[in-house]
């Protein structure tokens, strides 16, 4: 098929991945294209400012072109500053009357506003609207940010936050009950917003409130809060799917003592909160342990069937005991629905406070990521306790395998792991291997890796030949003789990538995979030190054929009681030689990572020098 005959909807694909320059150049190309490239450049634009609007909308209006530009236009952005004023009264809006998403990135409001936006004319056609804010007097927005919804009587979607951290928009109960009332319509609603203590005479309306049951997704960056709130929300909101919140503020002691006082009361006499709620995204800057327990007592007893849960700890107090308690509470509580978990902590790593995750059974869960939690983890209990896992995200911790020797561990699908910042043993990447023989990515980025060097060859080999990886991705990886050895001086430099020539190991074999040595070696690399204007970076190269053929030789005929130290401590970096002394690591042997077929590999500190080659 020509390019000129493409449909409508093939077109509007590739028109998603073009600038808009690029959107604009197609409408010139050929006739066929015309017409929809045009309808797809004018369907969402970008102007600077409220002028530059209205004379596009002059320009339109004096257009001999029998293009509907006014249905077309859907999408605007204004990126400079306005007032209030200057949009209501603009007439180029009664031009690009079908506009259904508005961006607003810097709408100046004061006071005197909420007259002019009486007298405005209701927006019939606006599904959509994001507000940055600017006040120009304090106190004053909150009610003119309602009337101002009042003119959008179809809205689904607001997203409102201050242009400043400095100015604050207060809600309280009435401003969002009168929300509802007048926006009837909204599904979703994300803001920063500071939430008004809730007075106790109002607590006993609270489960009264009439539910906006359109509202499907909350999204509220809080600058205060008071607990009361999501026992408000509980009821308000019962259709809610996707819940994101995120606390900037620390526990005020007013509030947690009532919350103490009077949580079981509130909380238990909920009996069924959020049942639809699938999506729960939880950010804290609080060093309490208060925000946390108000989410368990509120939904990790309530059986809130979540599927995708993110947990998000900063500038916490939190340590390895409690990060392991929150996983295996949020993890308990959601087992039999949670697909995705995502826990980001904030604990540094040190291998001497780490503590076991005992990771319950999941057997849903699809996708694991964990953050900076300061723990280690059992491979066979996360492999036998979450069955359909697919992919894993881990850093800052220790990956081990149990000393207890299993007759059949069961094979696994995972398919995607990244490791960083993390200590592992040689061993554990085998068994993974053998485990898990559908990996196929794997992101190895600033770990440690110990293991056994061979007498006989002088090398550590990490054999992983039931792994066919589509792509590798190696970055400050750092390997030692032994667990024992894991200080700088002990490292190795020399690492061999390579692959299986043979067949891909089947079970009937699989006892004597070791043995293999009919190996493609793909790559040499050597760890060194560069030096730069203050001090050295480490990086890695590849070695040339003449340094192949030297290495390959010293680890034939040297025997190990004849492998010395020739290194010299003044001319070593964190364990590395300059490029130019590399010969003096070959004594500390040498790394092979063996896979049974690597398609690509990726090294972010690959060292080119063009004498070398």
């Amino acid at each position: 098929m020509p390019a000129s005959e493409l449909p409508y909807e093939i077109l509007s694909l590739v028109a998603d991945y073009l600038y808009k320059d690029y959107k604009f150049e197609c409408i010139f190309v050929c006739k066929g294209w015309k017409t929809t490239f045009q309808e797809l450049f004018w369907k969402d634009r970008e102007v600077r400012s409220v002028k530059k609007l209205e004379d596009a909308a002059v320009a339109v209006k004096h257009s001999t072109s029998d293009f509907p530009y006014g249905v077309v236009l859907q999408t605007l952005t204004i990126v400079e500053a306005c007032t209030l004023h200057s949009l209501l009264q603009s007439d180029a809006f009664e031009t690009f009357y079908n506009l259904k998403h508005l961006v607003l990135e810097h709408v100046i409001i004061d006071s005197t506003d909420i007259k002019k936006i009486t007298y405005s004319r209701p927006w019939k056609s606006l599904i959509s609207l994001k507000l940055v804010i600017k006040i120009a007097k304090q106190n004053s927005l909150t009610p003119i940010l309602i009337r101002l919804l009042t003119n959008y009587p179809s809205l689904k979607e607001i997203d409102v936050s201050p242009h400043s951290s400095m100015n604050s928009l207060n809600f309280n109960l009435k401003n969002f009950n009168t929300l509802h009332k007048r926006s009837p319509q909204l599904e979703s609603i994300k803001g920063c917003f500071n939430l008004t203590n809730i007075h106790s005479n109002s607590v006993n309306t609270i489960p009264t409130t009439i539910a906006a049951l359109h509202v499907t997704t909350l999204d509220l960056d809080l600058l205060d809060w008071d607990y009361l709130w999501l026992y408000y929300f509980s009821y308000k909101y019962p259709n809610i799917r996707t819940l994101k919140w995120k606390t900037m503020c620390e526990s005020r002691e007013r509030i947690v003592k009532e919350y103490n006082r009077n949580k079981a009361e509130l909380l238990h006499s909920l009996k069924n909160v959020f049942p639809h709620l699938t999506t729960l995204e939880f950010y804290t800057e609080d060093r309490s342990t208060w925000s946390h327990a108000l989410f368990w007592d509120l939904l990790c007893r309530s059986n809130v069937p979540i599927k995708k849960l993110t947990y998000i700890l900063r500038v916490c107090f939190s340590s390895p005991n409690f990060q392991q308690m929150l996983i295996q509470r949020l993890l308990q509580s959601f087992e039999k629905t949670l697909e995705t978990f995502f826990v980001a902590g904030n604990v540094s790593y040190d291998i001497r406070y780490i503590v076991r995750l005992n990771i319950p059974s999941c057997p849903v869960l699809v996708d694991l990521t964990l953050y900076d939690c300061g723990i280690y983890i059992d491979l066979d209990n996360l492999l036998d306790s979450c069955p359909a896992l697919r992919r894993l995200m881990f850093t800052s911790g220790q990956l081990y395998i149990s000393p207890e020797i299993r007759e059949d561990p069961g094979k696994h699908g995972l398919r995607i792991l990244g490791l960083d910042n993390v200590d592992a043993s040689a061993p554990v990447f085998s068994y993974m291997s053998y485990r898990c023989r559908n990996l196929e990515y794997m992101n190895l980025d600033s770990i440690r890796i110990s293991g056994s060097i061979s007498e006989e060859t002088g090398s550590l080999l990490i054999n992983m030949p039931y792994t066919r990886l589509k792509k590798l991705d190696f970055h400050r990886v750092l390997f030692y003789p032994s667990n024992d050895h894991m200080n700088e001086k002990k490292v190795i430099n020399l690492i061999l990538l390579s692959q299986l020539k043979s067949s891909f190991p089947s079970d009937e074999n699989e006892d004597h995979v070791d043995e293999i040595h009919d190996v493609d070696h793909l790559a040499w690399f050597h760890l060194f030190c560069k030096k730069i204007t203050i001090g050295f970076e480490s990086k890695i190269r590849k070695l040339p054929k003449e340094e192949i053929a030297t290495a390959t030789e010293y680890y034939k005929s040297t025997p190990a009681t004849e492998r010395v130290n020739l290194s010299e401590e003044r001319k070593s970096f964190q364990g590395l030689v300059p490029k130019r002394f590399w010969e003096k690591d070959l004594w500390k042997g040498y790394v092979e990572l063996r896979c049974g077929h690597i398609a690509s590999y990726k090294m972010p500190l690959l060292w080119v020098d063009e004498d070398d080659y």
